[in-house]
Protein backbone atom coordinates (compact mmCIF):
# COMPACT_ATOMS: atom_id res chain seq x y z
CA UNK A 1 0.00 0.00 0.00
CA UNK A 2 1.47 3.34 -0.98
CA UNK A 3 1.18 6.80 0.51
CA UNK A 4 -2.17 8.13 1.65
CA UNK A 5 -1.43 11.31 -0.30
CA UNK A 6 -1.67 9.57 -3.67
CA UNK A 7 -4.74 7.56 -2.68
CA UNK A 8 -3.48 4.62 -4.74
CA UNK A 9 -3.39 1.12 -3.28
CA UNK A 10 -2.21 -2.36 -4.16
CA UNK A 11 -3.82 -5.74 -3.53
CA UNK A 12 -0.85 -7.98 -2.72
CA UNK A 13 -2.74 -11.28 -3.19
CA UNK A 14 -3.51 -10.47 -6.85
CA UNK A 15 -0.49 -9.58 -8.94
CA UNK A 16 -0.86 -6.32 -10.83
CA UNK A 17 -4.20 -5.31 -9.26
CA UNK A 18 -4.34 -1.76 -7.91
CA UNK A 19 -7.04 0.76 -7.15
CA UNK A 20 -7.56 4.43 -6.49
CA UNK A 21 -10.03 5.89 -4.01
CA UNK A 22 -11.76 9.25 -4.47
CA UNK A 23 -14.14 11.32 -2.37
CA UNK A 24 -15.24 13.41 -5.35
CA UNK A 25 -16.43 11.89 -8.61
CA UNK A 26 -14.95 14.75 -10.60
CA UNK A 27 -11.49 13.34 -9.81
CA UNK A 28 -12.16 10.05 -11.60
CA UNK A 29 -15.22 10.72 -13.78
CA UNK A 30 -13.69 9.52 -17.07
CA UNK A 31 -12.29 6.30 -15.62
CA UNK A 32 -15.48 5.69 -13.60
CA UNK A 33 -17.57 5.74 -16.77
CA UNK A 34 -15.13 3.52 -18.66
CA UNK A 35 -14.96 0.96 -15.83
CA UNK A 36 -18.57 -0.18 -16.17
CA UNK A 37 -18.89 -3.85 -17.14
CA UNK A 38 -22.65 -4.18 -16.63
CA UNK A 39 -25.59 -2.82 -18.61
CA UNK A 40 -25.70 0.96 -18.84
CA UNK A 41 -27.56 2.56 -15.94
CA UNK A 42 -28.51 6.17 -15.30
CA UNK A 43 -28.33 5.28 -11.61
CA UNK A 44 -24.57 4.67 -11.83
CA UNK A 45 -23.68 7.85 -13.70
CA UNK A 46 -22.42 11.20 -12.36
CA UNK A 47 -25.67 13.24 -12.51
CA UNK A 48 -27.54 10.85 -10.22
CA UNK A 49 -24.56 10.06 -7.97
CA UNK A 50 -23.78 13.76 -7.54
CA UNK A 51 -27.39 14.45 -6.53
CA UNK A 52 -27.04 11.91 -3.74
CA UNK A 53 -23.67 13.06 -2.46
CA UNK A 54 -24.85 16.69 -2.36
CA UNK A 55 -28.00 15.94 -0.38
CA UNK A 56 -27.21 13.60 2.50
CA UNK A 57 -28.77 15.10 5.63
CA UNK A 58 -26.69 13.18 8.15
CA UNK A 59 -22.97 13.49 7.33
CA UNK A 60 -22.91 10.47 5.06
CA UNK A 61 -20.10 10.50 2.53
CA UNK A 62 -19.79 8.85 -0.87
CA UNK A 63 -16.57 7.32 -2.19
CA UNK A 64 -15.61 6.03 -5.62
CA UNK A 65 -13.05 3.27 -6.14
CA UNK A 66 -11.59 2.44 -9.56
CA UNK A 67 -9.64 -0.80 -10.12
CA UNK A 68 -6.78 -1.44 -12.55
CA UNK A 69 -4.89 -4.54 -13.65
CA UNK A 70 -1.48 -3.53 -14.96
CA UNK A 71 -2.94 -0.06 -15.71
CA UNK A 72 -5.97 -1.51 -17.56
CA UNK A 73 -9.38 -0.53 -16.15
CA UNK A 74 -11.06 -3.64 -14.74
CA UNK A 75 -13.72 -2.43 -12.31
CA UNK A 76 -15.25 0.12 -10.00
CA UNK A 77 -17.11 0.22 -6.69
CA UNK A 78 -19.40 2.71 -4.97
CA UNK A 79 -19.21 3.17 -1.19
CA UNK A 80 -21.53 5.18 1.06
CA UNK A 81 -20.16 5.63 4.54
CA UNK A 82 -20.80 7.31 7.83
CA UNK A 83 -21.72 6.87 11.48
CA UNK A 84 -24.77 4.61 11.82
CA UNK A 85 -26.73 4.76 15.04
CA UNK A 86 -29.49 2.16 15.25
CA UNK A 87 -31.25 4.18 17.94
CA UNK A 88 -31.49 7.15 15.57
CA UNK A 89 -32.57 4.93 12.67
CA UNK A 90 -35.45 3.59 14.75
CA UNK A 91 -36.40 6.88 16.40
CA UNK A 92 -39.58 7.31 14.36
CA UNK A 93 -40.75 3.77 15.05
CA UNK A 94 -39.81 4.08 18.71
CA UNK A 95 -42.02 7.14 19.14
CA UNK A 96 -45.03 5.16 17.88
CA UNK A 97 -44.49 1.99 19.93
CA UNK A 98 -44.95 1.16 23.62
CA UNK A 99 -43.53 -1.66 25.76
CA UNK A 100 -43.55 -4.11 22.85
CA UNK A 101 -40.66 -2.11 21.37
CA UNK A 102 -38.49 -2.27 24.50
CA UNK A 103 -36.19 -5.17 23.53
CA UNK A 104 -35.45 -3.77 20.08
CA UNK A 105 -34.99 -0.32 21.59
CA UNK A 106 -32.49 -1.67 24.12
CA UNK A 107 -30.41 -3.30 21.38
CA UNK A 108 -30.70 -0.22 19.18
CA UNK A 109 -29.17 1.99 21.88
CA UNK A 110 -26.12 -0.29 21.90
CA UNK A 111 -25.50 -0.37 18.16
CA UNK A 112 -23.33 2.45 16.87
CA UNK A 113 -20.61 2.00 14.25
CA UNK A 114 -18.92 3.42 11.18
CA UNK A 115 -20.65 1.73 8.27
CA UNK A 116 -18.57 1.22 5.11
CA UNK A 117 -21.31 0.18 2.69
CA UNK A 118 -20.67 -1.01 -0.85
CA UNK A 119 -23.87 -0.27 -2.73
CA UNK A 120 -26.51 2.44 -2.81
CA UNK A 121 -28.64 3.07 0.28
CA UNK A 122 -31.31 4.88 -1.77
CA UNK A 123 -31.89 2.06 -4.27
CA UNK A 124 -32.83 -1.60 -4.32
CA UNK A 125 -30.50 -3.67 -6.46
CA UNK A 126 -26.89 -4.43 -7.28
CA UNK A 127 -25.33 -0.97 -7.48
CA UNK A 128 -22.16 -1.66 -5.48
CA UNK A 129 -19.55 -2.90 -7.92
CA UNK A 130 -18.80 -3.89 -11.49
CA UNK A 131 -15.82 -5.93 -12.68
CA UNK A 132 -14.43 -7.32 -15.92
CA UNK A 133 -14.75 -10.99 -15.04
CA UNK A 134 -12.56 -11.96 -17.98
CA UNK A 135 -9.69 -10.57 -15.93
CA UNK A 136 -10.92 -10.49 -12.32
CA UNK A 137 -11.90 -13.84 -10.79
CA UNK A 138 -15.43 -13.57 -9.34
CA UNK A 139 -14.35 -15.51 -6.27
CA UNK A 140 -11.85 -12.77 -5.41
CA UNK A 141 -14.51 -10.02 -5.30
CA UNK A 142 -15.32 -10.28 -1.56
CA UNK A 143 -11.61 -9.97 -0.74
CA UNK A 144 -11.17 -7.05 -3.17
CA UNK A 145 -14.18 -5.16 -1.83
CA UNK A 146 -13.03 -5.81 1.74
CA UNK A 147 -9.59 -4.37 1.09
CA UNK A 148 -11.02 -1.30 -0.63
CA UNK A 149 -13.35 -0.76 2.33
CA UNK A 150 -10.44 -1.06 4.76
CA UNK A 151 -8.53 1.55 2.76
CA UNK A 152 -11.49 3.96 3.01
CA UNK A 153 -11.55 3.32 6.75
CA UNK A 154 -7.82 4.04 7.13
CA UNK A 155 -7.82 7.13 4.93
CA UNK A 156 -11.05 8.80 6.03
CA UNK A 157 -12.03 7.33 9.41
CA UNK A 158 -8.73 6.60 11.15
CA UNK A 159 -9.54 9.16 13.88
CA UNK A 160 -12.97 7.71 14.66
CA UNK A 161 -13.57 6.29 18.14
CA UNK A 162 -16.30 4.00 16.83
CA UNK A 163 -15.87 0.43 15.53
CA UNK A 164 -16.32 -0.32 11.84
CA UNK A 165 -18.56 -2.68 9.92
CA UNK A 166 -18.27 -3.46 6.20
CA UNK A 167 -21.51 -4.14 4.30
CA UNK A 168 -22.12 -5.37 0.76
CA UNK A 169 -25.70 -4.35 0.00
CA UNK A 170 -28.36 -5.97 -2.17
CA UNK A 171 -26.71 -8.91 -3.88
CA UNK A 172 -28.75 -11.54 -5.67
CA UNK A 173 -28.39 -14.81 -3.81
CA UNK A 174 -26.34 -17.72 -5.19
CA UNK A 175 -24.64 -20.61 -3.37
CA UNK A 176 -21.18 -19.73 -4.70
CA UNK A 177 -21.64 -16.09 -3.71
CA UNK A 178 -22.55 -17.13 -0.18
CA UNK A 179 -19.46 -19.28 0.20
CA UNK A 180 -17.12 -16.56 -1.08
CA UNK A 181 -18.40 -13.87 1.30
CA UNK A 182 -18.68 -16.17 4.32
CA UNK A 183 -15.10 -17.29 3.73
CA UNK A 184 -14.10 -13.66 4.28
CA UNK A 185 -15.86 -13.58 7.67
CA UNK A 186 -19.15 -12.01 6.52
CA UNK A 187 -22.61 -12.88 7.78
CA UNK A 188 -25.48 -13.44 5.36
CA UNK A 189 -28.74 -11.58 6.05
CA UNK A 190 -31.96 -11.86 4.10
CA UNK A 191 -33.57 -8.55 3.18
CA UNK A 192 -36.85 -7.71 1.50
CA UNK A 193 -36.82 -8.73 -2.18
CA UNK A 194 -36.70 -6.40 -5.13
CA UNK A 195 -40.20 -6.22 -6.65
CA UNK A 196 -39.93 -6.19 -10.45
CA UNK A 197 -42.76 -6.15 -12.98
CA UNK A 198 -42.22 -7.12 -16.60
CA UNK A 199 -44.25 -5.18 -19.17
CA UNK A 200 -45.86 -7.36 -21.82
CA UNK A 201 -44.81 -5.97 -25.24
CA UNK A 202 -48.35 -6.72 -26.44
CA UNK A 203 -49.78 -4.07 -24.10
CA UNK A 204 -50.46 -0.92 -26.09
CA UNK A 205 -52.34 0.83 -23.30
CA UNK A 206 -53.66 0.37 -19.77
CA UNK A 207 -56.81 -1.36 -21.02
CA UNK A 208 -54.63 -4.13 -22.47
CA UNK A 209 -53.05 -4.57 -19.03
CA UNK A 210 -56.49 -4.68 -17.38
CA UNK A 211 -57.67 -7.28 -19.87
CA UNK A 212 -54.88 -9.62 -18.73
CA UNK A 213 -55.93 -9.42 -15.08
CA UNK A 214 -58.23 -11.95 -13.49
CA UNK A 215 -61.69 -10.62 -12.70
CA UNK A 216 -60.90 -10.00 -9.01
CA UNK A 217 -57.87 -7.81 -9.70
CA UNK A 218 -59.46 -6.01 -12.63
CA UNK A 219 -62.35 -4.99 -10.36
CA UNK A 220 -59.81 -3.92 -7.73
CA UNK A 221 -57.99 -1.65 -10.18
CA UNK A 222 -61.21 -0.03 -11.36
CA UNK A 223 -62.35 0.44 -7.76
CA UNK A 224 -59.07 2.20 -6.89
CA UNK A 225 -59.52 4.69 -9.74
CA UNK A 226 -63.16 5.19 -8.77
CA UNK A 227 -62.15 6.08 -5.22
CA UNK A 228 -59.45 8.44 -6.49
CA UNK A 229 -61.56 10.04 -9.24
CA UNK A 230 -61.58 13.40 -7.43
CA UNK A 231 -57.76 13.44 -7.46
CA UNK A 232 -55.93 15.04 -10.36
CA UNK A 233 -52.22 14.95 -11.10
CA UNK A 234 -49.75 16.67 -13.37
CA UNK A 235 -46.05 16.49 -14.12
CA UNK A 236 -44.03 19.16 -12.32
CA UNK A 237 -41.47 21.32 -14.07
CA UNK A 238 -38.30 22.37 -12.28
CA UNK A 239 -40.05 25.61 -11.28
CA UNK A 240 -43.05 23.65 -9.95
CA UNK A 241 -40.80 21.44 -7.82
CA UNK A 242 -39.02 24.47 -6.40
CA UNK A 243 -42.31 26.25 -5.63
CA UNK A 244 -43.76 23.17 -3.86
CA UNK A 245 -40.60 21.85 -2.24
CA UNK A 246 -41.76 22.27 1.37
CA UNK A 247 -45.00 20.35 0.74
CA UNK A 248 -43.18 17.66 -1.27
CA UNK A 249 -40.68 17.12 1.53
CA UNK A 250 -43.39 17.05 4.20
CA UNK A 251 -45.21 14.26 2.34
CA UNK A 252 -41.93 12.39 1.81
CA UNK A 253 -41.04 12.54 5.51
CA UNK A 254 -44.54 11.38 6.46
CA UNK A 255 -44.05 8.17 4.48
CA UNK A 256 -40.40 7.73 5.45
CA UNK A 257 -41.18 7.91 9.17
CA UNK A 258 -43.69 5.11 8.78
CA UNK A 259 -41.00 2.86 7.29
CA UNK A 260 -39.64 2.23 10.80
CA UNK A 261 -35.95 1.83 9.97
CA UNK A 262 -34.08 4.55 8.09
CA UNK A 263 -30.34 4.51 7.54
CA UNK A 264 -30.19 7.88 5.87
CA UNK A 265 -32.15 11.11 5.65
CA UNK A 266 -32.13 13.45 2.67
CA UNK A 267 -32.28 17.21 2.36
CA UNK A 268 -35.42 18.74 0.78
CA UNK A 269 -33.24 19.99 -2.09
CA UNK A 270 -32.70 16.39 -3.25
CA UNK A 271 -35.91 16.42 -5.32
CA UNK A 272 -35.03 19.69 -7.02
CA UNK A 273 -31.41 18.71 -7.57
CA UNK A 274 -32.46 15.47 -9.27
CA UNK A 275 -34.56 17.41 -11.76
CA UNK A 276 -31.71 19.79 -12.48
CA UNK A 277 -29.21 16.94 -12.90
CA UNK A 278 -31.34 14.41 -14.80
CA UNK A 279 -33.76 16.62 -16.70
CA UNK A 280 -36.48 14.64 -18.49
CA UNK A 281 -35.11 11.32 -17.20
CA UNK A 282 -36.49 12.27 -13.79
CA UNK A 283 -40.19 13.00 -13.48
CA UNK A 284 -42.13 14.17 -10.47
CA UNK A 285 -45.93 14.15 -10.53
CA UNK A 286 -47.98 16.20 -8.10
CA UNK A 287 -51.35 14.83 -6.95
CA UNK A 288 -54.12 17.27 -6.01
CA UNK A 289 -57.41 17.09 -4.18
CA UNK A 290 -59.00 20.33 -5.24
CA UNK A 291 -56.24 22.93 -4.95
CA UNK A 292 -54.32 21.05 -2.26
CA UNK A 293 -51.18 19.07 -3.04
CA UNK A 294 -51.84 15.79 -1.26
CA UNK A 295 -48.98 13.71 -2.63
CA UNK A 296 -46.26 13.20 -5.19
CA UNK A 297 -44.86 10.31 -7.17
CA UNK A 298 -41.45 10.11 -8.89
CA UNK A 299 -39.90 7.90 -11.56
CA UNK A 300 -36.48 7.67 -13.18
CA UNK A 301 -36.28 6.55 -16.80
CA UNK A 302 -33.34 4.16 -16.88
CA UNK A 303 -32.96 2.93 -20.46
CA UNK A 304 -35.43 -0.02 -20.80
CA UNK A 305 -36.54 0.27 -17.18
CA UNK A 306 -38.83 2.58 -15.27
CA UNK A 307 -37.41 2.99 -11.77
CA UNK A 308 -39.98 3.77 -9.10
CA UNK A 309 -38.25 6.32 -6.89
CA UNK A 310 -39.46 8.16 -3.80
CA UNK A 311 -43.05 9.20 -3.22
CA UNK A 312 -45.10 10.76 -0.46
CA UNK A 313 -48.71 11.46 0.42
CA UNK A 314 -51.23 12.63 2.95
CA UNK A 315 -51.95 9.50 4.98
CA UNK A 316 -55.61 10.30 5.59
CA UNK A 317 -56.28 10.91 1.89
CA UNK A 318 -54.43 7.70 1.09
CA UNK A 319 -56.81 5.70 3.27
CA UNK A 320 -59.97 7.29 1.90
CA UNK A 321 -58.96 7.51 -1.78
CA UNK A 322 -56.53 4.57 -2.26
CA UNK A 323 -53.92 7.04 -3.41
CA UNK A 324 -50.87 4.78 -3.06
CA UNK A 325 -52.51 1.99 -5.04
CA UNK A 326 -53.48 4.49 -7.73
CA UNK A 327 -49.85 5.66 -7.91
CA UNK A 328 -48.71 2.06 -8.48
CA UNK A 329 -51.16 1.68 -11.36
CA UNK A 330 -50.10 5.06 -12.75
CA UNK A 331 -46.56 3.68 -13.07
CA UNK A 332 -47.92 0.81 -15.18
CA UNK A 333 -49.65 3.34 -17.44
CA UNK A 334 -46.47 5.35 -17.76
CA UNK A 335 -44.25 2.31 -18.46
CA UNK A 336 -46.58 1.16 -21.26
CA UNK A 337 -46.78 4.66 -22.76
CA UNK A 338 -42.98 5.00 -22.70
CA UNK A 339 -42.40 1.51 -24.12
CA UNK A 340 -40.38 0.28 -21.12
CA UNK A 341 -39.63 -3.41 -20.60
CA UNK A 342 -40.05 -3.49 -16.83
CA UNK A 343 -40.82 -1.51 -13.72
CA UNK A 344 -38.48 -1.65 -10.73
CA UNK A 345 -40.88 -1.18 -7.83
CA UNK A 346 -38.08 -1.83 -5.30
CA UNK A 347 -38.82 -3.13 -1.80
CA UNK A 348 -41.41 -2.34 0.90
CA UNK A 349 -45.17 -2.85 0.58
CA UNK A 350 -44.44 -6.22 -1.00
CA UNK A 351 -47.94 -7.66 -1.02
CA UNK A 352 -49.66 -4.69 -2.63
CA UNK A 353 -46.94 -4.50 -5.29
CA UNK A 354 -47.38 -8.20 -6.06
CA UNK A 355 -51.11 -7.53 -6.51
CA UNK A 356 -50.20 -5.16 -9.37
CA UNK A 357 -48.12 -7.86 -11.06
CA UNK A 358 -44.63 -7.35 -9.62
CA UNK A 359 -42.63 -10.46 -8.72
CA UNK A 360 -39.99 -10.75 -5.98
CA UNK A 361 -36.32 -11.23 -6.71
CA UNK A 362 -34.54 -12.38 -3.57
CA UNK A 363 -31.61 -10.35 -2.31
CA UNK A 364 -29.29 -10.39 0.65
CA UNK A 365 -26.63 -8.30 2.33
CA UNK A 366 -23.29 -9.39 3.73
CA UNK A 367 -21.96 -7.75 6.88
CA UNK A 368 -18.69 -8.11 8.74
CA UNK A 369 -17.92 -6.28 11.95
CA UNK A 370 -14.22 -5.44 12.11
CA UNK A 371 -14.15 -6.17 15.84
CA UNK A 372 -13.61 -9.95 15.96
CA UNK A 373 -15.58 -10.43 19.17
CA UNK A 374 -18.53 -8.33 18.02
CA UNK A 375 -18.52 -10.09 14.65
CA UNK A 376 -19.33 -13.33 16.47
CA UNK A 377 -22.56 -11.89 17.93
CA UNK A 378 -23.65 -9.63 15.08
CA UNK A 379 -26.17 -12.12 13.62
CA UNK A 380 -28.57 -12.29 16.59
CA UNK A 381 -28.40 -8.53 17.08
CA UNK A 382 -29.24 -7.80 13.43
CA UNK A 383 -32.05 -10.36 13.51
CA UNK A 384 -33.62 -8.57 16.47
CA UNK A 385 -33.33 -5.18 14.78
CA UNK A 386 -34.47 -6.39 11.36
CA UNK A 387 -37.23 -9.02 11.63
CA UNK A 388 -38.53 -10.43 8.35
CA UNK A 389 -41.80 -9.05 7.02
CA UNK A 390 -44.46 -11.70 6.48
CA UNK A 391 -46.45 -11.29 3.31
CA UNK A 392 -48.52 -13.27 0.82
CA UNK A 393 -47.59 -13.22 -2.85
CA UNK A 394 -50.53 -12.35 -5.11
CA UNK A 395 -51.07 -13.59 -8.66
CA UNK A 396 -53.23 -11.03 -10.49
CA UNK A 397 -52.93 -12.29 -14.05
CA UNK A 398 -55.18 -14.85 -15.68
Amino acid sequence: MVSKLTNKFEIPEISGLTYTCHDDLVDCKEHWLQANFKDQSVLQEPPFLNSISNNFENKMRQYYVVFYHHQKLVGRALFQCGLWEADSSYKDEASQQSQSFSIKSWFAKKVKFIGILCGNILLTGEYGFSFDYNIVDKHHVPSIISQAAKSIEKVYYSDSKHPTAIIAKDLYVTEDLDQDWIAQGYHHFEVQPNMIMDIDPAWNDFDDYLACLSSKYRVRAKRAYKKSKEITFREFSEADIEANLDAIYAHFISVQKNAGFNLVYLKPSYFLDLKRQLGDLYRLYGYYLGDRLIGFNTIILNHDELEAHFLGFDREVNMSHQLYLTMLYDKVKKAIALDKKRIIYARTALEIKSSIGAKPKDMCIYLRHENTLLNKVVSPIINVLNPQEKWVARHPFK
